[in-house]
């Protein structure tokens, strides 16, 4: 049964771990939004200049994402009168 999950973990590209804690043999992992594991598994499969690269698209997209946030503050700002 193990070669089985590890065969169906490669064929679906997801991290061992997280097969074996669908298939009920290992225990949950945290109760995170995010899977490490499977984060880890990808990363691992990728070249440093891969991974470079990756890492500069996530700061991108933190970055436009605040620039955005920024954007819509800024349009529903409506400034008062300041109290004393």
């Amino acid at each position: 049964m193990p070669e089985t999950l590890l065969a169906l973990a490669q064929a679906f590209k997801l991290s061992p771990i997280s097969i074996f804690r669908i298939a009920g043999l290992l225990p949950p992992g945290p109760d995170d939004k995010i899977n490490f594991e499977d984060w880890q598994f990808m990363l691992e499969q990728m070249t440093d200049e891969e991974r470079n690269e990756f890492w500069r698209f996530g700061q991108m997209k933190i970055e436009m994402r605040q620039e955005k946030e920024k954007a819509v503050r800024a349009k529903s700002f409506k400034p008062g009168k300041v109290k004393k």
